[in-house]
């Protein structure tokens, strides 16, 4: 062999080294196999076998994930605050707030808590400003102007401590708006709710309301003391705010109260919870609380429910009541009338005893005008008079 056969031979045999260092040092069997990498592209079902995976399934499902994704990024980035925050606090003192389902009243939780927010809020946003607006009676009132002075605030606020009339939400937003509109664009504006009544009295188009502080770029946000109203729904979600139900310490400890069946749907609670003498059932798991009263509030509701039926259905009703129950209404109802005796006289001659009334407006007016009737019955011989009549001051006359 020459040397030109041994060159030759040489270099083959390095291009066939460099090919298996690309490959990893793979046969060329081994290589088809890696290429394809079939088995990647099977998967266990739930009865053991081997099935192709359906890649479209999953690049739809990861395209899904990725427009979430994007959706989340777009909404945090509106919600976006600035560095000088303008925020109204907006609170309920209709006569909702006198309700003691949070102790001592709904508005001596929310006074409390609002002072606490306020200093909090000026510690971590020195150069921002509160202003407090309060609605009863149907009224918004504007308690402090913006400042940033929380001695002010909660100054005007505990000095105000008054509840009544309704709630009327629109005439709240139409006043922090007509303040807010005025705030230079460097500044982020914002209102919060404090919502206890379950309804409002508004005197226009509340939508309206919403749309004007979503083009003027006010975020509003709303808790309320209830259960949710979809007007506060809708404000938070057109304006990209948040919206929060208050809640107890049971329903706020994220525990399992109980487990219930649902059958067409309804959610029947089990027996052993419903026979429990603390448990509160039905309607007591929706965060409305039990007072002495509210045995009665809730026999009427159940169309006067006999209370030995209600003691059956809602135990905790009763638990702290120790007074006789007697309800006036179903007392009256269930008293008999004994039948009228039947009159032991009888007329004995005509127009001895005469039976007259008179009946009137008719909504009809007659061919002549006339809207009124009297009527004559002779008791002895059942004979009867009619009269029309124009007005029922002719009555005299005509008699």
């Amino acid at each position: 062999m020459n040397n030109g056969e041994n060159r030759r031979l040489n270099g083959e045999a390095d291009e066939e080294d460099d090919d298996d260092d690309a490959n990893g040092g793979l046969a060329a069997w081994e290589r088809t196999y890696a290429d394809d990498r079939s088995w990647e592209a099977l998967q266990e079902d739930e009865s053991g076998l081997l099935r192709p995976i359906d890649n479209k399934a999953i690049y739809h499902a990861q395209y899904r994930r990725r427009l979430r994704s994007l959706s989340s990024l777009a909404t945090t980035a509106r919600i976006q605050k600035g560095l000088i925050r303008y925020l109204y606090i907006v609170i309920d003192f209709s006569r909702a707030a006198t309700e003691m389902d949070f102790r001592p009243s709904r508005m001596a939780v929310v006074a409390k808590h609002v002072e606490a927010f306020v200093r909090e809020f000026f510690d971590q946003n020195p150069l921002s400003q509160i202003g407090l607006v309060t609605i009863k009676d149907g009224v918004a009132h504007c308690l402090t102007d913006l400042g940033g002075s929380p001695e002010s605030h909660v100054k005007a606020l505990m000095g105000k401590l008054e509840c009544s009339g309704d709630a009327s939400l629109q005439n709240g937003l139409e006043l922090v708006h007509g303040f807010l509109n005025q705030i230079p664009s460097y500044g982020h504006r914002e209102v919060l709710i404090l919502y206890s009544a379950l309804n409002s009295c508004d005197p226009g188009d509340i939508m309206e309301t919403v749309q004007k502080c979503k083009t003027s770029k006010i975020r509003c946000s709303v808790i309320g003391l209830t259960a949710e109203i979809f007007i506060c729904r809708h404000l938070c979600q057109e304006t990209g705010g948040s919206y929060s139900i208050a809640l107890d310490e049971d329903l706020k400890s994220g525990m399992r109260i109980d487990t219930a069946r649902h059958d067409r749907g309804l959610y029947f609670l089990s027996e052993e919870a419903s026979s429990r003498d603390d448990h509160q059932t039905g309607f007591m798991l929706l965060n409305f609380p039990v007072f002495e009263n509210d045995f009665m509030l809730w026999h009427f509701r159940l169309g006067h429910l006999n209370f030995q039926y209600m003691k059956y259905l809602f135990p905790y009703l009763f638990r702290n009541v120790n007074t006789s129950l007697n309800c006036d209404v179903c007392i009256r109802a269930k008293q008999s009338r004994v039948s009228f005796w039947s009159q032991p006289y009888k007329p004995a001659i005509s127009f001895s005893l005469v039976h007259s009334d008179v009946w009137g407006p008719s909504p009809v007016t007659t061919s002549i005008g006339k809207r009124w009737f009297v009527t004559f019955i002779d008791d002895h011989t059942r004979l009867t008079w009619v009269f029309l009549l124009t007005d029922k001051s002719e009555v005299s006359s005509i008699f």
